[in-house]
C-alpha cells in the first residue's frame, strides 16, 4: 500500500527572498515608507516627486498572485514507493521514478537557497541516462533525500 510521506510545492518567499522584497515595495502604500531621513535633511520626499496616484499602491498583488499560481503548478509527491513530479494547471505533465529504480539523488542549493532551507532536487533513475526530475526551490531538500533513501530498499523474492 502506497502512503504518502511528503507532498509540498516549491517555496515562494524562501526561494527568492530579494524578489518578494521587490514585489513587496509595491503592495505598501508609497505614504507610509518611513522617509525620516530624508525630510531631516530639509529635501522633499518621495510622495512629494511621487504621488500616490502615480504609483497605485496594489500593483505589487498582481505579480504576487501571478507567482503563487506558478508554485502551486508544481508538487512534488513522496510515497512509500516511488517519487512523482506534477506540473501544469489544467493540462497535467506526471514524471514518476520508483525508489527501487533511483541512481543518483543531487542537491543543488546556493548560500542564500542554505539560510532559507530550499534547493533544487534533481533525481536520476537506473532506466535513463538523463536526469528524470527536477524541482527548484524545494523546502527541505534534505529531508528529500533521506526520504527516498530509506524507501530504497529493494525487493528480492528469495
Amino acid at each position: 500500500m502506497k502512503r504518502v510521506l511528503y507532498r509540498k510545492n516549491p517555496a515562494m518567499f524562501r526561494n527568492h527572498p530579494f524578489r518578494f522584497m521587490l514585489f513587496l515595495l509595491f503592495v505598501i502604500p508609497w505614504k507610509l515608507y518611513p522617509l525620516s531621513f530624508v525630510s531631516s535633511l530639509d529635501f522633499p520626499t518621495l510622495h512629494e516627486f511621487l504621488p500616490s496616484e502615480f504609483f497605485p499602491w496594489g500593483i505589487g498583488l498582481i505579480p504576487l498572485a501571478l507567482w503563487w499560481v506558478w508554485n502551486k503548478r508544481i508538487t512534488l509527491v513522496i510515497t512509500s514507493e516511488s517519487t512523482v513530479l506534477r506540473r501544469g494547471l489544467l493540462a497535467k505533465h506526471t514524471n514518476e521514478v520508483l525508489h527501487t529504480s533511483v541512481r543518483n539523488i543531487h542537491i543543488n542549493q546556493s548560500i542564500i537557497n542554505r539560510i532559507f532551507g530550499v534547493g533544487q532536487i534533481s533525481i536520476a533513475s537506473a532506466g535513463s541516462a538523463e536526469i528524470e526530475i527536477i524541482v527548484r526551490g524545494m523546502p527541505s531538500p534534505a529531508k528529500v533525500r533521506k526520504l527516498i533513501n530509506d524507501n530504497r530498499r529493494v525487493y528480492t523474492t528469495d
